[in-house]
Protein backbone atom coordinates (compact mmCIF):
# COMPACT_ATOMS: atom_id res chain seq x y z
CA UNK A 1 0.00 0.00 0.00
CA UNK A 2 2.78 2.39 0.25
CA UNK A 3 3.97 2.29 -3.68
CA UNK A 4 3.56 4.82 -6.53
CA UNK A 5 1.41 2.75 -8.43
CA UNK A 6 -1.75 2.79 -5.41
CA UNK A 7 -1.02 6.28 -5.32
CA UNK A 8 -1.95 6.85 -8.49
CA UNK A 9 -4.54 4.58 -8.62
CA UNK A 10 -6.58 6.00 -6.10
CA UNK A 11 -5.99 9.20 -7.79
CA UNK A 12 -7.47 7.90 -10.57
CA UNK A 13 -10.80 6.61 -8.58
CA UNK A 14 -10.82 9.68 -7.14
CA UNK A 15 -10.99 11.94 -10.80
CA UNK A 16 -13.59 9.49 -11.55
CA UNK A 17 -15.75 9.62 -8.44
CA UNK A 18 -15.47 13.49 -7.65
CA UNK A 19 -14.79 15.10 -11.47
CA UNK A 20 -16.64 12.48 -14.32
CA UNK A 21 -19.62 11.25 -12.40
CA UNK A 22 -20.45 14.98 -11.40
CA UNK A 23 -19.58 16.15 -14.60
CA UNK A 24 -22.02 13.87 -16.39
CA UNK A 25 -24.89 14.04 -13.54
CA UNK A 26 -24.97 18.00 -13.19
CA UNK A 27 -23.16 19.68 -15.97
CA UNK A 28 -25.13 20.72 -19.75
CA UNK A 29 -24.26 22.77 -22.71
CA UNK A 30 -25.72 25.96 -22.72
CA UNK A 31 -28.38 27.42 -19.94
CA UNK A 32 -30.34 28.12 -23.50
CA UNK A 33 -31.00 24.64 -24.13
CA UNK A 34 -33.85 24.63 -21.21
CA UNK A 35 -35.13 28.20 -22.02
CA UNK A 36 -32.64 30.21 -19.67
CA UNK A 37 -29.72 33.15 -20.44
CA UNK A 38 -26.67 33.35 -18.65
CA UNK A 39 -25.90 35.22 -15.73
CA UNK A 40 -28.88 35.84 -14.72
CA UNK A 41 -30.40 37.49 -17.46
CA UNK A 42 -34.54 37.25 -17.87
CA UNK A 43 -35.95 35.95 -21.53
CA UNK A 44 -37.08 38.56 -23.39
CA UNK A 45 -40.35 36.78 -25.35
CA UNK A 46 -40.83 37.28 -29.20
CA UNK A 47 -44.56 37.99 -31.38
CA UNK A 48 -44.78 34.23 -31.68
CA UNK A 49 -43.94 33.44 -27.49
CA UNK A 50 -41.07 32.45 -28.49
CA UNK A 51 -37.45 32.70 -25.94
CA UNK A 52 -34.85 34.74 -28.07
CA UNK A 53 -31.38 32.99 -28.17
CA UNK A 54 -28.39 34.33 -27.80
CA UNK A 55 -29.69 38.01 -28.36
CA UNK A 56 -27.38 40.02 -27.04
CA UNK A 57 -24.26 36.97 -27.30
CA UNK A 58 -21.42 37.85 -29.96
CA UNK A 59 -21.04 34.82 -32.26
CA UNK A 60 -18.18 33.81 -34.10
CA UNK A 61 -17.56 30.71 -36.06
CA UNK A 62 -14.08 29.02 -35.65
CA UNK A 63 -12.57 30.26 -39.20
CA UNK A 64 -14.15 34.15 -38.62
CA UNK A 65 -12.64 34.32 -35.14
CA UNK A 66 -9.20 33.12 -36.82
CA UNK A 67 -8.90 36.21 -39.01
CA UNK A 68 -9.22 38.16 -36.45
CA UNK A 69 -6.40 39.99 -34.67
CA UNK A 70 -7.64 38.98 -31.55
CA UNK A 71 -7.70 35.66 -32.38
CA UNK A 72 -3.96 35.30 -32.29
CA UNK A 73 -2.87 37.58 -29.79
CA UNK A 74 -5.08 35.77 -26.94
CA UNK A 75 -3.48 32.46 -28.62
CA UNK A 76 0.41 34.11 -27.81
CA UNK A 77 -0.52 35.53 -24.78
CA UNK A 78 -2.18 32.28 -23.38
CA UNK A 79 0.96 30.01 -25.18
CA UNK A 80 3.40 32.63 -23.12
CA UNK A 81 2.04 32.20 -19.91
CA UNK A 82 1.34 28.13 -20.11
CA UNK A 83 5.11 28.45 -21.06
CA UNK A 84 6.23 30.48 -18.16
CA UNK A 85 4.25 29.33 -15.65
CA UNK A 86 4.13 25.22 -16.36
CA UNK A 87 7.78 25.59 -16.17
CA UNK A 88 8.02 27.06 -12.92
CA UNK A 89 5.47 24.53 -11.04
CA UNK A 90 8.34 22.16 -11.75
CA UNK A 91 11.34 23.55 -11.19
CA UNK A 92 10.37 26.08 -8.22
CA UNK A 93 11.25 22.99 -5.60
CA UNK A 94 14.79 22.54 -6.83
CA UNK A 95 15.35 26.18 -7.22
CA UNK A 96 14.77 26.40 -3.81
CA UNK A 97 16.60 23.07 -2.48
CA UNK A 98 19.61 24.78 -4.48
CA UNK A 99 19.52 27.40 -2.65
CA UNK A 100 20.19 26.22 0.17
CA UNK A 101 16.47 25.30 1.22
CA UNK A 102 15.78 21.66 2.68
CA UNK A 103 13.23 19.33 0.90
CA UNK A 104 10.38 19.85 3.01
CA UNK A 105 10.57 23.51 3.15
CA UNK A 106 10.84 23.61 -0.52
CA UNK A 107 7.37 20.97 -1.19
CA UNK A 108 5.86 23.44 1.28
CA UNK A 109 6.10 25.87 -1.38
CA UNK A 110 4.14 24.21 -3.52
CA UNK A 111 1.83 23.39 -1.30
CA UNK A 112 1.36 27.33 -0.63
CA UNK A 113 0.99 28.29 -4.15
CA UNK A 114 -1.43 25.78 -4.79
CA UNK A 115 -3.62 26.71 -1.37
CA UNK A 116 -3.52 30.13 -2.36
CA UNK A 117 -4.35 29.57 -6.06
CA UNK A 118 -7.39 27.12 -5.38
CA UNK A 119 -8.43 30.29 -2.64
CA UNK A 120 -8.22 33.14 -5.01
CA UNK A 121 -10.20 32.18 -7.71
CA UNK A 122 -13.30 33.05 -6.31
CA UNK A 123 -11.73 36.91 -5.61
CA UNK A 124 -10.81 36.87 -9.39
CA UNK A 125 -14.61 35.82 -10.32
CA UNK A 126 -15.34 39.27 -8.54
CA UNK A 127 -12.75 41.00 -10.04
CA UNK A 128 -13.90 39.70 -13.56
CA UNK A 129 -17.22 41.13 -12.52
CA UNK A 130 -16.01 44.43 -12.64
CA UNK A 131 -13.63 44.25 -15.38
CA UNK A 132 -13.03 42.81 -18.93
CA UNK A 133 -11.23 40.17 -18.88
CA UNK A 134 -8.05 41.23 -20.89
CA UNK A 135 -7.46 43.97 -18.15
CA UNK A 136 -7.56 41.21 -15.14
CA UNK A 137 -5.21 39.02 -17.63
CA UNK A 138 -3.00 41.63 -17.95
CA UNK A 139 -3.25 42.19 -14.11
CA UNK A 140 -2.56 38.89 -13.56
CA UNK A 141 0.61 39.21 -15.96
CA UNK A 142 1.97 41.38 -13.94
CA UNK A 143 1.56 39.75 -10.74
CA UNK A 144 3.17 36.55 -12.28
CA UNK A 145 6.05 39.13 -13.72
CA UNK A 146 6.37 40.23 -9.73
CA UNK A 147 6.96 36.43 -8.49
CA UNK A 148 9.73 35.99 -10.91
CA UNK A 149 11.29 39.03 -9.17
CA UNK A 150 10.49 37.46 -5.83
CA UNK A 151 11.59 34.11 -6.95
CA UNK A 152 15.06 34.99 -8.49
CA UNK A 153 16.19 36.85 -5.17
CA UNK A 154 14.78 34.77 -2.85
CA UNK A 155 17.17 33.03 -0.45
CA UNK A 156 14.78 31.86 2.81
CA UNK A 157 12.28 30.13 3.69
CA UNK A 158 10.30 33.14 4.09
CA UNK A 159 11.49 34.45 0.85
CA UNK A 160 10.30 31.29 -0.75
CA UNK A 161 6.68 31.17 0.81
CA UNK A 162 6.48 35.13 -0.08
CA UNK A 163 6.86 33.48 -3.46
CA UNK A 164 4.38 30.94 -2.80
CA UNK A 165 2.11 33.42 -1.93
CA UNK A 166 2.54 35.98 -5.00
CA UNK A 167 2.71 33.46 -7.65
CA UNK A 168 -0.36 31.33 -6.10
CA UNK A 169 -2.49 34.67 -6.34
CA UNK A 170 -1.47 34.90 -9.94
CA UNK A 171 -2.30 31.36 -10.99
CA UNK A 172 -5.35 31.87 -9.32
CA UNK A 173 -6.57 34.96 -11.80
CA UNK A 174 -5.38 32.79 -14.59
CA UNK A 175 -6.83 29.98 -13.32
CA UNK A 176 -10.35 31.78 -13.76
CA UNK A 177 -9.80 34.03 -16.86
CA UNK A 178 -8.11 31.75 -19.21
CA UNK A 179 -11.50 30.07 -19.29
CA UNK A 180 -13.88 32.73 -19.91
CA UNK A 181 -10.95 34.55 -22.44
CA UNK A 182 -12.52 32.75 -25.42
CA UNK A 183 -16.37 33.24 -24.97
CA UNK A 184 -15.97 36.89 -23.54
CA UNK A 185 -14.76 37.76 -26.99
CA UNK A 186 -15.92 35.47 -29.49
CA UNK A 187 -19.37 34.10 -27.99
CA UNK A 188 -20.16 31.15 -26.43
CA UNK A 189 -21.57 29.09 -29.77
CA UNK A 190 -17.86 28.11 -31.08
CA UNK A 191 -15.96 28.43 -28.15
CA UNK A 192 -15.09 24.46 -27.73
CA UNK A 193 -13.87 25.10 -31.17
CA UNK A 194 -12.02 27.79 -30.84
CA UNK A 195 -10.04 26.39 -27.97
CA UNK A 196 -9.61 23.30 -29.79
CA UNK A 197 -7.55 25.20 -32.27
CA UNK A 198 -5.74 27.35 -29.94
CA UNK A 199 -5.44 24.38 -27.09
CA UNK A 200 -3.63 22.10 -30.13
CA UNK A 201 -0.84 24.99 -30.47
CA UNK A 202 0.02 25.55 -26.65
CA UNK A 203 0.07 21.84 -26.46
CA UNK A 204 3.33 21.75 -28.19
CA UNK A 205 4.43 24.93 -26.78
CA UNK A 206 4.04 23.88 -23.15
CA UNK A 207 6.77 21.08 -23.00
CA UNK A 208 9.13 23.79 -24.28
CA UNK A 209 9.02 25.88 -20.58
CA UNK A 210 10.49 22.82 -18.39
CA UNK A 211 12.98 21.61 -20.99
CA UNK A 212 14.12 25.41 -21.36
CA UNK A 213 14.90 26.02 -18.03
CA UNK A 214 16.34 22.44 -17.42
CA UNK A 215 18.73 22.98 -20.16
CA UNK A 216 19.83 26.83 -19.19
CA UNK A 217 19.73 25.75 -15.59
CA UNK A 218 22.74 22.69 -17.10
CA UNK A 219 24.33 25.37 -19.00
CA UNK A 220 24.80 28.56 -15.97
CA UNK A 221 24.58 26.21 -12.97
CA UNK A 222 21.11 28.03 -11.52
CA UNK A 223 18.02 28.91 -12.41
CA UNK A 224 18.17 32.94 -12.27
CA UNK A 225 18.47 33.32 -16.19
CA UNK A 226 15.75 31.32 -16.89
CA UNK A 227 13.30 32.79 -14.52
CA UNK A 228 14.74 36.28 -15.52
CA UNK A 229 12.98 35.24 -19.30
CA UNK A 230 9.95 33.94 -17.59
CA UNK A 231 9.58 37.70 -15.85
CA UNK A 232 10.20 39.19 -19.44
CA UNK A 233 7.45 36.56 -21.06
CA UNK A 234 4.83 37.80 -18.74
CA UNK A 235 5.25 41.01 -19.15
CA UNK A 236 5.00 40.54 -22.80
CA UNK A 237 1.74 38.84 -22.28
CA UNK A 238 0.26 41.39 -20.34
CA UNK A 239 1.54 44.04 -23.40
CA UNK A 240 -0.13 41.71 -25.66
CA UNK A 241 -3.45 41.06 -24.54
CA UNK A 242 -4.32 45.14 -23.91
CA UNK A 243 -3.18 45.15 -27.45
CA UNK A 244 -6.16 42.62 -28.21
CA UNK A 245 -9.06 44.56 -28.43
CA UNK A 246 -12.84 42.59 -28.94
CA UNK A 247 -13.15 42.94 -32.27
CA UNK A 248 -16.84 44.23 -33.37
CA UNK A 249 -19.90 42.01 -31.84
CA UNK A 250 -21.12 39.63 -34.55
CA UNK A 251 -24.89 38.89 -33.89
Amino acid sequence: MESWRWAYGLLAVSAILLITAPALIYLRRRPEDYGLLPDGEIPVNTKDNKKTDDSTDSVWSVAEARKTLAFWLILLTTSTIFLAQTATNLHAVPHFQAKGIDFEASVLVVFTFAMTSALMTVPWGWVMDKLHVRYVIAIVSCIYFLSMVIIVNADTFAGSILFGLVFGIAQGGWTVSQRIVVPNYFGRKSVGGIRAQMGLITAFINPIGPLLAGAIKDYSGDYHIAFTIFGGRFLLSAIMILIARPPKIRI
